[in-house]
This record gives C-alpha cells, sequence and structure tokens, in this order.
C-alpha cells in the first residue's frame, strides 16, 4: 500500500466526487441554461472542493496513522496555486484543465460550427504553451 499513494488518492478523489454527484448531475442537466463559463466554473468549483475534501481526509489519516505521510497528494499545491478557489480557479484556466468543461459546453449547447471554432482555439493554446516550454528549455 506504501507505494501507491496515487491509486488510493484516486480511489477517495471518486468517492468524494460519488457524494456531490446529484450536485454534478444537476448542473449537467441545466449546462445549456448557463454561458460556457458559467458552467466550466461551476463544474471547477466542485472539483475543487472535492479535491480539498479529499486533501482533508488524506491529512487526517496521515496524522492519526493510518496513512504513511507520502498518501498526502499535491501538498505543495494546496500551499500555493490551490490556496483558495479564486487562486485554483486561476491555475486551471491557466493550464487548460477549464477549457475541457468549456468544450464540453460547446458541443452539447452550442452550433456545430461554434465548436469547431473553440476546438481550433484549444489546439492554439496548446500549442502556444508547448512553445513556452521548449524556450524554457522545459520540454513536455
Amino acid at each position: 500500500m506504501e507505494e501507491e499513494p496515487e491509486m488510493v488518492d484516486s480511489l477517495v478523489f471518486e468517492l468524494n466526487n460519488l457524494k456531490k454527484s446529484d450536485v454534478f448531475s444537476g448542473i449537467s442537466r441545466e449546462m445549456c441554461s448557463f454561458s460556457a463559463d458559467d458552467y466550466a466554473r461551476k463544474i471547477e468549483t466542485l472539483e475543487y472542493e472535492t479535491t480539498f475534501d479529499t486533501h482533508d481526509i488524506q491529512q487526517e489519516c496521515v496524522q492519526s496513522g493510518i496513512w504513511p505521510e507520502n498518501f498526502v497528494t499535491y501538498p505543495e499545491f494546496f500551499e500555493s496555486e490551490w490556496s483558495s478557489l479564486d487562486s485554483y480557479l486561476k491555475h486551471r484556466d491557466a493550464d487548460m484543465h477549464t477549457d475541457f468543461y468549456r468544450l464540453s459546453w460547446y458541443e452539447n449547447c452550442a452550433s456545430p460550427e461554434k465548436a469547431l471554432s473553440f476546438q481550433l482555439e484549444m489546439i492554439a493554446k496548446s500549442k502556444q504553451i508547448i512553445d513556452e516550454l521548449e524556450a524554457a528549455g522545459e520540454g513536455i
């Protein structure tokens, strides 16, 4: 078990998602009544809450001696990029995570032309990120 913190993290995260499945389903049913940005923000907010709850569970299990310390995944993110909902949303928008929720909105709620246009924007953004990483010598 000590070698598998990512598996345990995923399990706890998905169980937390399951706990909020009614909220996710409600937002998904009503997605076309929101704008693409509002829909994406609502889903990202739930993801943040789930991620935060998962982190809290991990910390409690480690502090009580149930799990080894390496089972707290992403601790540095909760001290910086994910320290608040606003900083989490900015970080997830910058790494294009939020765009996948926007894409879902475009595919389900917009015309095929607008969905294609958004896909092309995502491709251009991805290329820009790759170019910036390569210029910094980081690659992908």
